[in-house]
Formats: structure tokens, C-alpha cells, sequence
């Protein structure tokens, strides 16, 4: 999955039947794979020490 929602909501397109629930979802793994990226250096960086 990816940042874009409009990605997200084309690969759940085949699995997810109902419409709602599908941008739902997609919304949500944007929002998760943002704050990935986000949160990345903050992590490496606690390996680090």
C-alpha cells in the first residue's frame, strides 16, 4: 500500500465490496503509511543509541 488514497482504494477494489468500507480503509493506510514515514528517523535514530 501507498501514501495516495486514490492508489490504496484501486488495489482494495477488487476485494472490498462495499464502497464505504473501501475508502474507509484506504484512508486509513494513507494515514498509517504517512505517519510511517514520518515517524521513520525517529526510529532509527533510538537504534542508534
Amino acid at each position: 500500500f501507498t501514501e495516495s488514497f486514490e492508489k490504496n482504494k484501486k488495489i482494495l477494489k477488487n476485494t472490498m465490496p462495499s464502497k464505504k468500507l473501501r475508502n474507509q480503509m484506504a484512508g486509513f493506510l494513507s494515514r498509517v503509511k504517512k505517519q510511517e514515514r514520518q515517524n521513520q528517523p525517529e526510529i532509527l535514530k533510538k537504534k542508534k543509541s
